[in-house]
């Protein structure tokens, strides 16, 4: 167990009280009009790999990789010249302007890149927003007013937890926290949705893609047992698709759980990030404190959210659930200071 912080100094006063905490922008229009056809054309490399799969002879894989090579390669050219030229426009803007208008940036970002794309914009705004000093900066993106809940920080200090609502030292947290401030704003959980097993399958079914992933899964699935039945013997696509599917169901992180992968934990007024390599002692703690990085929550699908975090050292980027953006935010906003690095060493 890591030994909790000193807790002498209860709520500590923020050191620029009037700045703005929390900048909301809703989601822009977005500009569909090469995003269509881009992704009619990008279907055709799955539909060519299953033919070959399908039909595996020699002169169909030639024609495959063909196909393939030249669908693939304009794509990938024109999303690095997107990407520059993105940066190229953030650093112009950030650079020259005292106050950057955040929204403009944003429908930029989502004219030129799209939908697809634009969470590689986001994570160059982050790192250009730290870069040109615009510390302090958290900008919650992609959420109309009744999607984004009103963020309560958290007044106390607190050890390290996991960013894992399923975790049940968090849960413990959440509820000092709300019992402490008393809000009667929040609607109560169900005892069911309360219940770590819930959330752990809840957390799991949002982090893996929801309906849609579930349902290519099993998709692939139905056809790899049509193909065992009509062959006689167990196809690989039907080993793939149990495969993808126990990943997608029992571990949220995927393959990066396997290879190694950033465990994030929330702090009073930061984030920690434990970077974890393929080997145990490959580990690496950074605390970003707020009053020296830029972050932004990104909703992406119903359940889901991209955080995107940046200070002059480092950055990372990750996805969570709702719930565990906002308790990001209740933590990150919070007034205390964060605890320096040397005090988390546990976590190594």
């Amino acid at each position: 167990m890591m030994s909790e912080p000193p807790t002498d100094a209860g709520v500590a006063t923020d050191p620029d009280p009037g700045k703005p905490q929390l900048i909301d922008v809703p989601p822009p229009w977005t500009s569909w009009h090469w995003v269509v056809p881009v992704t009619a054309v990008a279907a055709v490399i799955p539909v060519c790999l299953l033919t070959a799969v399908w039909w595996p002879e020699p002169t169909t894989w030639k024609l495959v990789t063909a196909i393939v090579v030249v669908i693939a390669l304009p794509l990938v050219v024109y999303y690095h010249v997107s990407e520059l030229r993105s940066r190229k426009y953030l650093n112009k803007v950030l650079s020259s302007e005292p106050h950057a208008d955040f929204v403009d940036l944003l429908k930029y970002g989502a004219k030129c890149h799209g939908g697809a794309a634009l969470i590689g914009f986001l994570q160059d705004m982050v790192c250009a927003l730290a870069q040109h000093g615009y510390v302090g900066t958290t900008i919650r993106h992609g959420m109309f007013p009744h999607q984004a809940p009103a963020i309560d920080p958290i007044p106390v200090n607190f050890e390290a937890r996991p960013l894992d609502e399923a975790d049940e030292s968090v849960i413990a947290l959440e509820e000092a926290v709300d019992d402490l401030q008393d809000s009667d704003e929040a609607e109560p959980e169900s005892t069911a949705t309360r219940a770590p097993l819930a959330r752990r399958a809840r957390r799991n079914f949002a982090l893996g893609g929801g309906c849609l992933s579930t349902g290519i899964y099993s998709m692939m699935i139905l056809m790899g047992l049509w193909d065992s039945t009509a062959n006689g013997r167990i196809a690989p696509m039907l080993i793939v698709g149990i495969g993808w599917m126990m990943l997608h169901l029992f571990m949220a992180g995927g393959l990066g759980s396997v290879f190694g992968y950033a465990q994030w934990f929330v702090v009073p007024g930061g984030v920690l990030v434990r970077d974890t390599g393929r080997r145990a002692k490959d580990v690496c703690l950074h605390v970003y404190d707020r009053r020296e990085s830029a972050l932004i929550v990104h909703r992406m699908r119903a359940g889901s959210c991209a955080v995107l975090v940046a200070d002059a050292d480092s950055h990372h980027r990750t996805t969570i659930t709702r719930h565990e953006a906002t308790l990001l935010l209740r933590a990150w906003l919070s007034p205390v200071p964060p605890p320096p690095v040397e005090q988390l060493t546990d976590l190594m």
